[in-house]
């Protein structure tokens, strides 16, 4: 009877969530990603019997509410699987630094982190190659979501560019922003929420920066003298969403370089947001699933990631 109802609370939630998306690729909210990560898991254990532990690496703004409500459904599954899910939380760089100091004997077989640090990972051969044999659905995907060297592919996308609360602004007398670069301007000192440098969008937003002031990927002085020039003006550095959804709603910040896919529930919130394709160039975060180079699950790992990315 568990597997019925278990199933049951996953879809709705799942189904919600797809509805709300503005996006058609598979996953949009961070959140969602993870709920849906989790649904095709639990699918996957019905056709499995007997005793295994399954570590997965995941983002840490994924909601603590939401955790500790799968991480108890899931332990109580029981009646046709014996199981014990682990969940490892942190910023990107402990989770990297964990999976490192793990690389002999790992605890966790997958590992759910964004391309860059991804392909971090995939230098220092922390991550296997996917088996083709297995991960089938491989070939289903688009050009952009499959690693070019083998390795864990991309099963989320989405776009990053600037928001805002219009009556916030309008209130102030202030124009709409209209560059990354504008939002270091005084006019705006104490209203903007920018990514942390040890987040996803951190890096990116720098490199947009720096190559719109005729820097470049490799070179990034020009947006770093700027924002040491003006970091008195930026209140909130954030390394979860979670930060952000609160800055808007406590009136912390009014505007942020966020994702587009946490417009609809700050809209639905009756916040008056509004979104800006940078002058510098919207950018996309794309989102990885790596399977853990000697770990005690290889087959399981793989599996799991042929459910993300597969149709069904």
């Amino acid at each position: 009877r568990m597997f019925p109802r278990l199933f049951q609370f996953f879809y709705r939630i799942r189904s919600i969530i797809h509805r709300q998306s503005q996006i058609s690729l598979y996953l949009c909210d961070i959140r969602g990603m993870y709920l849906e990560a989790v649904f095709r898991f639990y699918v996957l254990l019905n056709h499995f019997v007997g005793h295994f532990f399954f570590g997965l690496v995941r983002f840490g703004s994924f909601s603590n509410t939401i955790y500790r409500n799968l991480a108890l459904a899931l332990s109580k599954l029981h009646i046709n699987v014996d199981i014990t899910i682990g969940f490892f939380v942190g910023q990107k760089n402990y989770r990297l630094n964990k999976l490192m100091a793990e690389q002999n004997d790992p605890t966790a077989d997958v590992a759910l982190l964004t391309k860059s640090f991804a392909q971090t990972g995939n230098e220092a051969g922390l991550f296997e190659k996917i088996d083709t044999n297995i991960v089938t659905s491989i070939g289903d995907l688009y050009d952009i979501a499959v690693n070019a060297d083998g390795y864990g592919p991309c099963y989320s996308l989405c776009r990053y560019g600037i928001m805002y609360n219009a009556d916030a602004l309008e209130k102030a007398g202030l124009p709409a922003p209209t560059s990354y670069e504008g939002l270091f301007d005084d006019q705006y000192a104490h209203m903007v929420a920018l990514p942390d440098m040890t987040s996803t969008a951190g890096p990116y937003m720098l490199v947009a920066m720096a190559e719109a002031m005729g820097g470049s990927q490799e070179d990034v002085t020009p947006a770093m003298e700027l924002m040491q020039a003006k970091k008195d003006n930026i209140d909130l550095w954030y390394s979860t969403s979670s930060d952000v959804v609160n800055a808007f709603t406590t009136g912390e910040a009014n505007i942020a370089v966020f994702m587009d896919i946490n417009m609809p529930s700050l809209t639905d919130s009756g916040l008056n947001m509004v979104w800006v394709d940078a002058a510098e160039g919207s950018f996309s975060a794309p989102a990885t699933a790596n399977v853990v180079k000697n770990c005690k699950n290889p087959e399981l790992a793989q599996l799991f990631v042929e459910y993300l990315i597969s149709k069904d």
